[in-house]
């Protein structure tokens, strides 16, 4: 396909990575986009190349830049960052800056015009009909995997409990902080477009290119995992110094930071399965990454029933802990290579690296580097104090993350359907330079999620512990840690709105394209962070410092989204701000009257039935379904314009 002419990408991003397949009303917006060398495109989109690999050419003078990995709603299991597509599923640690949902992280790639994914001999009506069965597959997949994502969560607390959860997330952040700080950044931020122009350029396909690309990625992730191996006495150090669980994480992590090797491996064959049109597999591997965390989990409460402590964490369950998270990551890879098969992948070493645009590729890899090294900076300090937490034996990562778990819930269920589906259409505003459309999309996709994030977080802050009661008091994950967990969870909700808000703003950025911008935005709002936790652990008492963190989240995505508001009001003019002040006030103050009556239900309810699982149950039901229902009764009288739109949708359909 080639792009029509006065179509111009500026730079950046390739927008194949970003956003759905292509459609028959703008087929073209998924054609690969140039840098800020060029304004103009190639009409011929399939000239061979004439330069080295990875630097620009006559037909291709642009290369796509580095869009920086974030986490999604895809409880997918693929261990990886802190931005890692599976965080808020799989109750791993979470990122501490405005990290974006990038579809790019999740490693799915809309299908390229001539590749074998879709049938483009049969009908217009077939091949979406053919789309629309893969999209259910892939959808149900990753339902399962989401299921199986809280499934191994609630596991971790109900086997090993609060000191030993603790020690296992902590552990298991280890390798993933130093995957994305030293590769993964690289990884996923490069090799998905690096790939798809070899594809697009190259005689064989991009073959050669990619089997020298996974050989330099291999050997290098060998390299790194080895070295952190060796290293994990001061990685355990740095994170856990001064705490009864410092000797349980170090030996843990000797087990679990070889997983680095199987991390990228991972990434690296869902990166080259996309762009050949392969979405099933890496959609379902992820699923026996799940069942074999649980299974090991299961198996451990299985041999040793009793609540494991520091001096009881012999050398054969540190073992069946850490090979559980190192094997749970190699099935998955495993689990890939059939499907790389199908599409005529063999992975042959190559290793004549020459002539492959080294520097290029490092210079692309540049502002990921430096947005995942300043999150983690923040993150460092947040394992830190969450760990120094648990002293007070209520608290500590675990809970934590529990937290951060529901947040990201929410968010999903609200907000990226709505990112998801706005992100084509500013895309194309943007490459068109109508910036008002642009900036109009931002306002509604802001005020459209806010519909249900503002009563969301009124759930939280009101039913949090219920909430944690319901789904985390289980086995060893005892009354008092569940108690600090609805705490959390109360906390978590109030990052929900700044938390989407910031999203859709650097996905704005992203359209324009324009990644250095969020990276360095990055800068100030982790700064916040560290200072607000930094704060809450000179003043506050200890079983306040986990929800703390948790509120400093939300704090820190308000200062994001007021720079970055101003940043993008400069670039693309007025952003509807008043339109989106007077939305957010009158939903506030309906979600606000809403809780009143909510809360009330709940006390009752708490009163007559006491606290257990049952009751919290019921005080969700109840205490939700009397939220709803005052939130919208009084947003529609507060003719939010929104809620009045879908009242009146429901009301056409059902007077028909």
């Amino acid at each position: 396909m080639s792009e029509p002419q006065g179509r111009v990408y500026r730079s950046g991003d390739d927008p194949r990575i970003q956003h759905p397949a292509p459609t028959a009303d703008d087929p073209s917006r998924y054609e690969p986009a140039t840098d800020d060398r060029t304004a103009a495109y190639s009409p011929d989109g399939h000239a061979e190349p004439t330069a080295a690999y990875g630097e620009p050419t006559a037909a291709y003078p642009g290369v796509v830049e580095p869009v920086p990995p974030a986490p999604t709603a895809a409880g997918d299991g693929l261990y990886r960052s802190s931005y890692a597509a599976a965080r808020e599923a799989t109750g791993l640690m979470a990122p501490v800056s405005t990290t974006v949902a990038d579809p790019a992280a999740t490693g799915t790639l809309p299908p390229q015009a001539g590749e074998p994914d879709i049938d483009e001999g049969g009908t217009d009506a077939g091949g979406r009909a053919g789309v629309f069965r893969n999209s259910a597959v892939m959808a149900g997949f990753n339902l399962l995997s989401r299921l199986l994502g809280y499934g191994r969560t609630v596991a971790i607390g109900a086997t090993l409990g609060l000191t030993i959860g603790n020690a296992y997330t902590t552990a298991v952040y280890s390798p993933q902080m130093l995957y994305e700080l030293l590769m993964g950044g690289t990884l996923t931020s490069v090799v998905v477009p690096l790939l798809v122009r070899a594809r697009k350029r190259d005689a064989d396909g991009g073959e050669a290119f990619t089997e020298r690309f996974a050989t330099l990625a291999a050997t290098m992730l060998l390299l790194v995992a080895g070295l952190v191996t060796l290293a994990a006495p001061a990685i355990s150090w740095y994170l856990t110094r001064g705490l009864p669980i410092h000797g349980v994480v170090t030996s843990l992590s000797y087990v679990m930071l070889p997983a680095i090797f199987l991390m990228g491996m991972s990434a690296l064959f869902q990166a080259i399965l996309n762009t050949r049109g392969s979405f099933a597999a890496p959609t379902w591997a992820p699923i026996l990454n799940n069942l074999v965390i649980i299974g090991f989990f299961l198996t451990f409460g299985w041999i040793w029933p009793d609540e494991p402590t520091v001096d009881s964490m012999t050398t054969p369950k540190i073992l069946v802990l850490g090979l559980g998270f190192t094997i749970a990551m190699a099935v998955q890879v495993v689990a890939l290579v059939p499907a790389l098969r199908k599409v005529k992948f063999r992975f042959r070493p190559r290793f004549n690296w020459r002539g492959m645009g080294l520097r290029h590729i490092a210079k692309l890899s540049a502002w990921a580097l430096c947005y995942v090294a300043i999150s983690q900076i923040g993150m460092t300090v947040v394992i830190q104090i969450a760990g120094y937490a648990s002293k007070s034996h209520a608290s500590g990562t675990i809970v934590y993350d529990y937290g951060f778990l529901l947040m990201m819930t929410v968010n999903g269920i609200a907000a990226v359907s709505v990112m998801t589906a706005l992100m084509p259409r500013m895309s194309a505003a943007a490459a068109d330079q109508r910036y008002a459309d642009v900036a109009a999309n931002l306002s509604l996709g802001t005020r459209l999620s806010s519909v249900l994030l503002i009563p969301g977080t009124a759930l939280l802050a009101v039913l949090g512990p219920d909430i944690a009661m319901v789904l985390f008091r289980y086995g060893h994950f005892d009354h008092a840690a569940t108690v600090s967990t609805g705490l959390a969870v109360a906390m978590a909700g109030f990052g929900l709105v700044p938390f989407a808000v910031s999203q859709l703003q650097i996905f704005t950025f992203y359209a324009l394209p324009d990644t250095r911008t969020p990276a360095l935005v990055n800068v100030p709002v982790v700064i916040v962070k560290v200072a607000f936790d930094l704060l809450a652990l000179q003043f506050a008492p200890l079983d306040w410092l986990v929800p703390l963190l948790l509120l400093g989240n939300a704090v820190s995505f308000v200062v994001a989204a007021v720079v970055s508001y101003a940043l993008l009001r400069r670039r693309i003019g007025p952003l509807g701000l008043r339109q989106v002040a007077s939305t957010l006030v009158r939903l506030t103050a309906a979600a606000a009257i809403a809780a009143v009556p909510a809360w009330l239900v709940d006390r009752l309810l708490s009163d007559a039935l006491g606290t257990g699982r049952l009751a919290s149950l019921a005080a969700i039901a109840a205490g939700g379904a009397v939220l709803g229902i005052v939130y919208f009764v009084l947003a529609y009288l507060f003719r939010v314009r929104e809620v009045s739109e879908v009242v009146g949708m429901v009301r056409r359909k059902l007077g028909r």
